[in-house]
């Protein structure tokens, strides 16, 4: 399934959800200043992807394929700008991940983008 993971989240009044980044360069005195960004499907995924749950055991050659699964949709969103063509198992595990890490507003509204057909 081919998912396009620029799609920015938007909140139950239809309002942009945003998160703080850090700015490229540091502020004068050396601080790292922030800036609201808008919230990605990429952005949520990818951190639910690289989530491991306190006590949860995960294999080395897991961890690898968690990996490069985060690291191929970030590249593909943000670096060539194109939606990412995903199995059904991958996308499975990212709606597991999103339901372990978030609660149900955010795994409502992400497992509704992945999976359009439920």
């Amino acid at each position: 399934m081919i998912i396009d993971f620029s799609q920015v989240l938007k909140d139950r009044k239809d309002q942009e959800l945003t998160h703080k980044v850090p700015e490229e360069k540091k502020t004068t005195d050396g601080q790292v200043s922030y800036v609201d960004k808008p919230l990605t499907l990429c952005d949520v995924c990818v951190t639910a992807i690289d989530f491991i749950q306190r006590g949860e055991e995960v294999e080395p050659a897991e961890k690898y394929r968690r990996g490069k699964l985060a690291e191929r949709i970030y590249k593909l969103t943000y670096l060539s700008k194109e939606s990412v063509n995903l199995t059904v198992e991958d996308i499975t595990f990212i709606k597991g991940q999103v339901g372990k890490l978030y609660g149900p507003f955010m795994v409502t509204t992400i497992w509704d983008l992945l999976d359009p057909i439920l």
